[in-house]
């Protein structure tokens, strides 16, 4: 079920600004519903998971109780006071947010509530249909929950197939995590990019730009992910050329491991199950679920190539391959 971030103040520009401010910039990964009246935030709140509550100190004082949430920030229009539930209303809008993520993070250290479900996608070797998989699995999830798309590899092809420009990918990522800056700047960027309800990191352009980057790092970005908290699940793609490779495999909750129909694709899957087996990963190979997935047909050249996914024989395939499918 997805969760939200409520702004509401009974000033109707102010919300309209701060509520399109925060989806514009994606900082947090919930849903942003914008609310002027108090009893409506009441309803909204008592039948929505709200995770956290951005209100005018006026419609919280004394009341909290009526608006349940996982936190409550109250908005004070009364310069200097602001403290851990309180911000100043009249401050610009990205230092309003700055202070709001450094909360939200020592609030979350945890990870939130629950843990979130990392699912695995690998090939051996390079099988172009392994993307296409792996972001149509997250777009399906992201109907029903909070979804995050990562792809720890290069050449992926997304920026192309999402017409993006190149904006922060995880070499970037990368970058901050390796700088010991893996929370705010990372949020608050432009990291997180979105295709209808799914978030996703653009993946690294090439090899190049993965240079350097060790095990550790990628492991950082998972943790990072995880302790931001807000995501069920985040539907993981990478290859053997990943310095995590192992450690990921271990990570996942489950794998799919994809195959296409020819004769080498199957030797190259043989040929990674038995080296897992020869290994004594048990434990990798009980979460491995085997998939030969269609090819995958756009229906026309609208150029919604990554938007028709969903609804694509490879979409219906991935469906029947997911719990309640």
């Amino acid at each position: 079920m997805n969760r939200y971030f409520v702004i509401c103040d009974r000033d109707k520009g102010y919300v309209e600004r701060l509520t399109a401010f925060f989806s514009q910039k994606r900082l947090l990964p919930y849903r942003i519903q914008g609310i002027t009246d108090p009893d409506a935030l009441e309803g909204f709140c008592r039948s929505s998971p709200v995770a956290l509550l951005l209100a005018e100190d006026e419609i919280l004082k004394g009341r909290k109780e009526r608006f349940p949430a996982e936190r409550q920030i109250a908005l004070t229009a009364a310069p200097g006071q602001e403290d851990a539930g309180r911000l100043f209303k009249f401050q610009a809008a990205p230092d309003l947010a700055r202070k709001l993520l450094q909360g939200q993070e020592t609030g979350m250290s945890s990870g939130g509530p629950g843990k979130m479900k990392l699912i695995g996608v690998y090939s051996p070797g390079a099988y172009s249909q392994r993307t296409l998989f792996a972001f149509a699995m997250a777009q399906i999830l992201s109907k029903t929950q909070k979804a995050l798309y990562l792809h720890f590899g290069s050449f992926s092809g997304l920026q192309k197939l999402l017409s993006v420009e190149r904006e922060s990918d995880l070499t970037d990522v990368l970058y901050l995590i390796r700088q010991g800056r893996r929370q705010t700047e990372l949020w608050a960027g432009d990291c997180i990019q979105k295709l209808g309800e799914l978030d996703y990191i653009l993946p690294a352009v090439s090899p190049m730009d993965l240079q350097g980057a060790e095990e550790e790092d990628f492991l950082a970005v998972l943790d990072a992910v995880e302790d931001r908290g807000g995501y069920q699940t985040a539907v993981l793609e990478f290859d053997e050329g990943c310095p995590a490779f192992w450690p990921l495999l271990k990570r996942c909750g489950v794998i799919y491991l994809l195959t296409g129909e020819d004769a080498l694709s199957r030797a190259k899957a043989g040929q990674y199950t038995g080296r897992l087996q020869d290994m004594g990963h048990q434990d990798i190979l009980s979460k491995t679920v085997p998939a030969a997935p269609p090819y995958y047909r756009p229906y026309n050249d609208s150029g919604a190539y990554m938007e028709q996914l969903v609804w694509s024989e490879l979409g219906d395939y991935i469906r029947g391959l997911l719990p309640g499918g």
